[in-house]
C-alpha cells in the first residue's frame, strides 16, 4: 500500500497537471481572439527561404538586371510576383576588409553581408543577414552561418510582422538548424519557428528548395499561449487559437 503523505503528494501533483493543461485551453479573450484574426486575414504564406519557392523558380524568367561592383553583387528585377532587390557584400574572414566575389572562392573562410526587398500588391518585406562561409576541405558540405533581422509588412490591416532574430547554421557534423523569433502587433505577441535536417536530406535535395512544416505556439506578452502559427510544407500559413480551432481569413 501506498503511504498516504505519498498518495496525497501524487493526487495534488495529477490536480496541477490536470489544471495545468486546462489553463492551456482556457478561452481567449474577444481581444486577443480579434489580434489573431488579423494575423490569419493577413498572413496567408510564409517562407523561410526569403522568397516563395515558386518565385525562386519563376525568377529565372523575370525581367532583372544583375551587376558587380567592386566588392558588391546587385541584383533587381519583377517577376509575376512582385519585384524585388538584392545586395551581397563580400568581406575577408575579419568582416570589415572588402573582397571580390572572385577572391571569396580562394579563401578558407569568407562573410558575406545580404540586404533584401521584396514587394508586391500584399506586402512588403525586408530583410539584413550576415553570413559566414568556410570552405572546408573534405567535407561534404561548407560550414555556414547566418544572423539577421527582417520585417514583413503586410497591408492588409496594416500588420507588420517582425523577425527580431534570424539564425540558421549549416555543417556536417550538425546539419541544418533554423530559429526565427518572430513578434507582430508591435511586440504583443511573440512566436519561433524553429526547425532541424539531417545533413543527408540537404545533400539529396542538391539544388532544390528544402521545404519545412513547422508548428509555433503564439503567447502574449505576459508569457501565455494565446494561439498557434502552423506553417505548411507548401508554405501556406494556418492560425490556431490556443484551444486548436482554425481562425477562418477573412482577408
Amino acid at each position: 500500500m501506498i503511504p498516504l503523505k505519498i498518495a496525497q503528494l501524487s493526487r495534488v501533483f495529477i490536480a496541477l497537471l490536470l489544471t495545468a493543461c486546462a489553463n492551456d485551453n482556457n478561452e481567449i479573450s474577444a481581444d486577443v481572439r480579434a489580434d489573431l484574426q488579423k494575423l490569419a486575414n493577413s498572413v496567408n504564406t510564409f517562407s523561410i527561404n526569403g522568397t516563395s519557392a515558386s518565385a525562386a523558380t519563376s525568377r529565372s524568367k523575370s525581367t532583372s538586371l544583375a551587376r558587380s561592383i567592386d566588392n558588391t553583387e546587385q541584383e533587381s528585377g519583377s517577376d509575376e510576383f512582385g519585384t524585388y532587390t538584392i545586395d551581397i557584400e563580400y568581406f575577408a574572414a575579419d568582416a570589415t576588409t572588402p573582397i571580390t566575389p572572385a577572391e571569396s572562392s580562394t579563401l578558407d573562410s569568407y562573410v558575406i553581408k545580404i540586404t533584401s526587398q521584396f514587394r508586391n500588391d500584399q506586402y512588403e518585406s525586408n530583410a539584413s543577414q550576415n553570413s559566414t562561409i568556410e570552405n572546408i576541405e573534405n567535407e561534404r558540405i561548407p560550414n555556414y552561418t547566418s544572423t539577421g533581422t527582417g520585417s514583413v509588412n503586410y497591408y492588409n490591416d496594416n500588420l507588420l510582422l517582425t523577425a527580431d532574430s534570424i539564425f540558421t547554421k549549416v555543417n556536417a557534423q550538425d546539419g541544418f538548424y533554423l530559429r526565427y523569433e518572430m513578434s507582430f502587433l508591435d511586440h504583443k505577441y511573440s512566436f519561433t519557428l524553429e526547425a532541424t535536417l539531417d545533413i543527408d536530406v540537404i545533400l539529396e535535395a542538391e539544388d532544390e528548395t528544402i521545404m519545412l512544416a513547422i508548428t509555433s505556439k503564439i503567447y502574449d506578452v505576459d508569457g501565455k499561449h494565446v494561439g498557434y502559427f502552423i506553417l505548411n510544407e507548401d508554405e501556406s500559413v494556418v492560425i490556431k487559437d490556443n484551444a486548436g480551432k482554425v481562425i477562418q481569413s477573412a482577408g
